[in-house]
């Protein structure tokens, strides 16, 4: 069973020579430590930042998986001997290595001369490593030797300790690593894709942070985190993209976008029954002598449970299957190589013309859903909602070489999405519980408090409309 926590370190070069400053009170302790790193042979892990190892040796013997985290790394351990690695682990990382099998890259042998500082109670505050690393390839041959120091971030630690550490190194020497990991150090770190030049170069930029959220969700809902919103708006910004600048691309695009629009929909119903829960929640607490009676909302909420019990179900389902992992495939040859056309050539600049374009649209579906009337309302205000994400996502890439400009479209067509999201919200949650409603293994008690609160947000959707008029 794996467990795991969150790895807060600095890594630090020495110089030939170097010795280690006074570090006051600490504990002294030397390890021989054997890792072996384990990849695809392309090296797809690591170029995500990703260290799957062995290690014996040391406090923490067995399995370790390293995936970046915005504090720094989190480690995830399985204390196992096999010496393959375990079900557990190469099920997490199956979409960020598209399948393909792990193999032996290289092995570290690391002599650690290993420092804990302790606070009065004798928790741990931090550790310093100061490690002499010899790397062997997986064909046996002595690659590089070094010598680096880490310090890590105890449980009970603080950044003004860690800070005090680095400032005793550094004074004597020390410089921040140059690489991510040891991995790295051993194997060199992974080739960059060079920028591409003209506004395709644009594009290109913002759709590869998307790609790798997609990638990161990925392993994320792979360990049953609620990762599913992210994961839904990064695919909504690749297709967003994919539609505004369709003249870049090629025919193929047609192919990725209706893939994604799948994944799309697999990741809404779970989304959406979320936002349902929430919801009728809501309307639960705010109205606790509703006529329906308590056992009728019991029963309502264990419908909505089933209903995302199920949806997870299809979720995890849908990761293994051949038609994702074809996807995941896909949007891994476009960040190589996306198949764009002469047109993506042109000067970054013409980034404002495809924005500009996005906004006139945006505004005539606004104009075209303040004129509907009756059931065309809700579908105008929706499409208004739609092409104002899209013209805000459009903003958000064009950022970076048009500035304010576009940060000021951005902002409106947010407000513009939240101004009508208010109106697509309630008729969702109509939707949804009429469709609950019309199950045979629903209740007629549950089916009436569905039919109530239905109404209830129906009334509410007519104000929302009339005030976002």
């Amino acid at each position: 069973m794996a467990d795991q926590h969150l790895e807060r370190e600095r890594t630090y070069d020495v110089p030939a020579g170097f010795v280690l400053p006074e570090l006051g009170e600490s504990e002294r302790r030397t390890y021989e430590l054997e890792a072996t790193y384990y990849d695809t042979d392309d090296g797809l892990l690591q170029a995500r930042g990703v260290t799957l190892r062995h290690r014996v040796g040391g406090k923490d013997d067995g399995w370790h998986l390293k995936v970046p985290h915005p504090d720094g790394k989190l480690e995830i351990h399985v204390d196992s001997e096999v010496t393959s690695p375990p079900d557990e682990l190469v099920g997490l990382t199956r979409g960020l290595r598209l399948e393909r099998p792990l193999h032996e890259r290289a092995v570290l042998r690391t002599t650690r001369d290993a420092y804990e500082f302790h606070s009065n109670d004798r928790a741990l505050l931090a550790e310093l490593a100061d490690d002499t690393v010899v790397a062997t390839s997986a064909g046996g041959e002595v690659g590089v030797r070094w010598r680096e120091v880490e310090i890590e971030m105890g449980p009970a630690g603080t950044a003004g300790v860690c800070d005090g550490l680095a400032d005793r190194l550094r004074a004597a020497g020390a410089v921040p690593s140059a690489h991510g990991s040891k991995l790295a150090r051993a194997l060199g770190d992974p080739a960059t894709k060079p920028s591409l030049p003209g506004v395709g170069g644009v594009v290109d930029s913002y759709l590869h942070k998307q790609y790798e959220r997609v990638a990161w969700g990925d392993l994320r809902l792979r360990r049953d985190e609620n990762v599913v919103h992210k994961t839904r708006v990064a695919v909504r910004r690749i297709r967003s993209t994919l539609r505004i600048f369709a003249p870049l691309f090629d025919t193929r695009v047609a192919h990725l976008d209706a893939e994604l629009s799948w994944y799309a929909d697999v990741l809404g119903r779970v989304r959406d029954l979320a936002v349902l829960r929430r919801t009728v929640e809501d309307d639960l607490a705010s109205d606790p002598d509703l006529v329906a009676g308590p056992e009728a909302a019991g029963g309502l909420r264990h419908a909505l449970e089933e209903e995302s019990r199920r949806a997870w179900a299809e979720l995890r389902t849908v990761l293994d299957s051949a038609r994702y992992l074809d996807l995941l495939q896909e949007i891994d040859r476009w960040r190589l190589q996306a198949p764009m056309t002469p047109d993506a050539e042109a000067g970054a600049k013409r980034v404002e013309r495809f924005l500009r374009r996005a906004e006139k649209k945006s505004d005539r579906r606004l104009e075209r859903a303040a004129a509907a009337h009756g059931d065309k309302v809700d579908t105008a205000l929706h499409r208004a909602r739609k092409a104002a994400k899209r013209t805000r996502y459009a903003a958000e890439l064009a950022l970076p070489k048009l500035g304010k400009p576009a940060k000021r479209i951005a902002k409106a067509h947010e407000r513009r999405q939240d101004a009508l999201g208010e109106v697509q919200d309630h008729a969702m949650t109509v939707a949804a519980l009429r469709e609950l409603a019309a199950t045979e293994d629903i209740t007629a008690e549950v089916a009436f408090l569905c039919g109530v609160l239905a109404q209830r947000h129906a009334d509410e959707k007519v104000g929302a409309r009339s005030r976002w008029r």
